[in-house]
């Protein structure tokens, strides 16, 4: 469900994880026909440039929720001069050339 300028407001916003190197938003946002809901925002962005508001209901109960921002250039991540290969498979998800495994949460039954 896609709210364009109208049908939703961010009603507040503070930061969490302040301390931690991950920080993140916790923010309050209300929409039509859906109610209030509170998001964790993964990324710093400048809530005054918000401009739609993608929602995305999961079977699992969750909501998902994108911010469309316009008129903004996210900020270049630091080069580390490292590249990492990532391995897709059936039994892990993903698994790196680091050596971090991430679990295939919905694995095929036979």
């Amino acid at each position: 469900m896609t709210y364009p300028q109208k049908g939703w407001r961010i009603v507040g916003v503070r930061d969490i994880r302040v301390g931690s190197r991950n920080r993140k938003k916790l923010i309050t946002l209300r929409l039509s026909h859906l109610g209030t809901l509170r998001v964790i925002a993964h990324r710093d962005f400048p809530v005054d440039r918000v401009r739609r508001v993608a929602v995305k209901l999961a079977r699992s109960g969750r909501a998902y929720v994108a911010f469309v921002v316009e008129d903004y250039e996210f900020p270049r991540l630091p080069r580390t001069g490292r590249a990492v290969a990532i391995d897709v498979g059936a039994e892990e998800l993903l698994v790196t050339s680091d050596g971090e495994y991430f679990p295939n949460l919905r694995p095929s039954g036979g």
